[in-house]
């Protein structure tokens, strides 16, 4: 009796806990439940609702309708005007989102059918939705190699493929509860509607200003101080810049990152992704944490140069471009590999040369979003501060990284009323 008793405490507690831990009770989600959190934020942020009876539904599907309103608002767009004509057959004033689907017309966000049907009451696909979401995206490049990576990437429809690429890119979709799978043609349930209106939120700096039309200002940045950062012992910088509302890691400066997927120079192709992992956290001299362990790297295979075999060194060009933290965040990045530690070649064992020249002109023009413009300049300066070795890494094989850009961390987006 008392074991039973104690269990029923402990239930009662959790249930409790989420309740106050994040302002709301829901009746139908644990707090344990995987998307809680999420769920909460959209039902806070009035993304989705619950019904009369206080439930959120998070297994059922969500509707094409349902799922572009809370896109809409997400985006901070629902207070616009309507000036688009309803040109879709199917849209009656009557419907309960109508406003939102006008206004997502309007700002070209999602389209109808080419009947000039928009379906708002069916249920919409990972497909459709993720795909939605990648459209968003800032640039207009997509590698559909990326979705090789998943089981069942050549599941997604053809249709799809380039903004489901960009969608997977830069993380906004999902892959729960198996990470190896996509299953792109499954309905999108509410709970992971939350989850990707959480990621959008997250990555409000991904999205093209073009969608992005709510009537608010963000926080203007305001320097605090600057800290260093103690990855290499001769890295080009170390300076790393703490603002009120995000974290900048300054190009020039080198972090870590761990090979997930092996790469060897002769099995290599233009377009191949390759992914890393940070294994450590990544703390300032100062104590403050920049990002943890775990966090991921996307990154492309640009070109691939081949050398004279006794300098051992042909070249597989890779460019790190995507960042995603462990809490969610995604972030844009600029960066090439620079080696494994203690390497050997037949000569000497490797190490870390770079140039003589620090004029910070050296430095890549802040423009990676349409096609890697600064391919050619990664190319002719990677020599110049990469060690003389063969690019063939193992899974496990950590790396050096040099940022051609500077690494902005942003908070979670902080907003005033005009």
């Amino acid at each position: 009796m008392f074991k039973k008793t104690i269990k029923l405490f402990v239930i009662m507690l959790a249930l409790f806990s989420f309740g106050t831990s994040y302002g709301l009770e829901v009746a139908d989600v644990k707090a344990n439940y995987w998307a809680a959190s999420e769920i909460s934020n959209s039902i806070s942020n009035k993304f989705l609702s619950l019904n009369e009876k206080n439930q959120f539904l998070p297994e059922n599907t969500i509707s094409r309708s349902d799922f572009v309103s809370g896109l809409v608002k997400v985006l901070g767009g629902e207070n616009l005007d309507i000036f688009a004509e309803n040109s879709l057959t199917d849209l009656k004033t009557s419907e309960k989102n109508y406003k939102e689907i006008m206004i997502a017309e309007q700002l070209r966000l999602i389209y109808g059918y080419p009947d000039q049907t928009f379906k708002p009451d069916i249920a919409v696909s990972r497909a459709e939705a993720s795909s939605a979401l990648g459209h968003i995206i800032k640039g207009n490049y997509s590698n559909p190699k990326i979705l090789e990576r998943f089981k069942d990437g050549a599941d997604v429809p053809a249709w799809s493929v380039p903004t489901y690429s960009r969608a997977v890119k830069n993380g906004f979709y999902i892959n729960y509860p198996d990470r190896a799978k996509l299953r792109p043609n499954d309905k999108l349930t509410r709970a992971e509607a939350a989850v990707l209106y959480d990621r959008v939120l997250k990555g409000l700096d991904l999205v093209d200003a073009k969608y992005k039309k709510d009537l608010k200002t963000m926080v203007p940045d305001v320097l605090i101080g600057t800290e260093e950062l103690k990855i290499h012992p001769n890295p080009l910088t170390d300076v790393v810049e703490i603002y009120n509302n995000k974290k900048v890691i300054k190009a020039g400066n080198i972090i870590e990152a761990r090979f997930d997927n092996p790469i060897h120079y002769k099995k290599a192709k233009v377009g191949d992704i390759v992914e890393f992992t940070a294994p450590r956290d990544v703390v300032t001299e100062q104590g403050t944490l920049l990002y943890k362990s775990g966090t991921k790297f996307n990154s492309e295979v640009i070109k691939i140069k081949k050398t004279a075999w006794r300098e051992h060194n042909t070249k597989t060009l890779l460019v790190l471009d995507r960042i995603s933290t462990t809490d969610g965040y995604n972030f844009e990045m600029a960066g090439v590999p620079l080696s494994r530690d203690k390497q050997f070649l037949w000569w000497k064992w490797s190490r870390l040369i770079y140039t003589k020249d620090r004029n910070t002109n050296w430095m890549p023009k802040k423009n990676m979003r349409n096609r890697y413009p600064e391919a050619e300049f990664l190319l002719r300066y990677g020599y110049k501060v990469s060690p003389r070795v063969r690019y063939h890494n193992k899974a496990g094989n950590e790396v050096y990284v040099l940022l051609t850009d500077d690494l902005i961390f942003r908070e979670k987006p902080v907003v005033v009323e005009e």
